[in-house]
């Protein structure tokens, strides 16, 4: 495309030299005509003034053929604009196809598709934040997830309580990566799909790092998820709990035999 263009340039710039070369000999081949034309008759001998006459007519003939070879080239320079025309259409129609084809390149950029692959989970991720920002505002209003920009699926933390400061989550406590983690479980459930439900979630550990005001809170929207239909499974050491489940498995070791004895609804077997 860079030649083509570069061709176009030169002859647009040669039709430009021609038209005022032109202009210029055409302007000239008329004076010299009214120039002729206006020898005064003076006391001059006859020869003086036919030898000026005629040195006029010469200069007039050359301007003449002067301007009848410019105006040659400037038709041939026509019908080559013409055709120049012709390639600027089809230099457009490639520029539009090579600018469709760079936009797919950018959204797939790969033979496997893996850089399209990365584009839809971003738009999946984006929405499992949003989800997880709001199951994480009824837990706590100290938080809030964003995406990072320079890599999409991944994750930081904003801290109300420290002036916004953005935190990475290796940074996180036990507790926050409890509340981070149990947020995302509960926003993944709900972008299953409409043909996938998941309505069980097991919850393993964690509790004995909340304290008690926000391990309340936790316990309540528990009980909220319960009230939706939601089954919740938590798996955890901490005896206060006990009092909230109403319905418990207990896993306690068997004496001197190395084993453990399950107890609770439905279990009649050791294990």
């Amino acid at each position: 495309f860079e030649e083509a263009e570069a061709g176009l340039q030169r002859k647009r710039e040669l039709h430009t030299v021609l038209r005022t070369r032109f202009e210029e000999t055409t302007r000239r081949l008329t004076a010299a005509e009214a120039e002729l034309a206006a020898l005064p008759a003076d006391s001059r001998l006859p020869e003086e003034k036919s030898a000026e006459a005629a040195g006029l007519r010469e200069k007039a003939r050359r301007l003449d053929e002067e301007a009848g070879a410019l105006g040659q080239k400037l038709e041939s320079d026509r019908e080559a604009r013409g055709r120049r025309q012709a390639e600027e259409a089809k230099i457009g129609a490639f520029r539009s196809e090579v600018e469709r084809w760079r936009l797919l390149n950018e959204l797939i950029g790969k033979q496997d598709g893996g850089k399209f692959q990365q584009f839809a989970q971003s738009l999946i991720f984006e929405q499992l934040i949003a989800l997880a920002n709001r199951s994480l505002r009824k837990f706590t209003d100290r938080y809030r997830l964003v995406s990072i920009e320079d890599s999409p699926l991944d994750f930081n933390v904003i801290d109300h309580y420290q002036c916004d400061e953005i935190r990475s989550v290796r940074n996180l406590s036990g507790g926050e990566s409890f509340l981070v983690s149990m947020s995302l479980a509960l926003a993944l459930s709900q972008t299953a799909g409409e043909k996938l439900r998941i309505d069980t979630l097991f919850l393993d550990e964690g509790f004995g790092t909340l304290d008690e005001e926000t391990l309340s809170h936790v316990l309540a929207q528990i009980q909220s998820l319960q009230s939706e239909g939601k089954l919740i499974g938590i798996i955890t050491h901490v005896p206060n709990i006990e009092t909230f489940v109403p319905l418990q498995v207990r896993l306690a070791p068997a004496e001197r035999s190395g084993r453990s004895r399950i107890t609770g609804p439905g279990v009649s077997a050791l294990s």
